[in-house]
């Protein structure tokens, strides 16, 4: 989506978020399923220390991302020092 389309569309800005972050989940998704596939292939799993725990982390970075972001925004991770 370019900017450009998206004005020319009237799409609000928030719009234009929604839209980039679904394409960035697809994304995301299609390098995962790629890596799994490469990792298969070539057996990385068993090559590459933590191969798995990379894997689990990448599946999972966008909720513990915004989870994160969340509780700074409340406040819940400051230290008040």
């Amino acid at each position: 989506m370019h900017s450009g389309n998206a004005s020319y569309a009237a799409f609000s800005e928030s719009t234009l978020e929604g839209v980039y972050g679904i394409s960035m989940n697809i994304s995301r998704k299609m390098y995962i399923e790629a890596l799994l596939l490469c990792a298969k292939i070539f057996s990385l799993g068993y090559v590459v220390e933590g191969f798995s725990q990379v894997v689990d982390f990448l599946k999972n970075a966008p909720e513990k991302i915004l989870i994160e972001y969340a509780l700074r925004k409340a406040g819940c991770g400051e230290s008040g020092a």
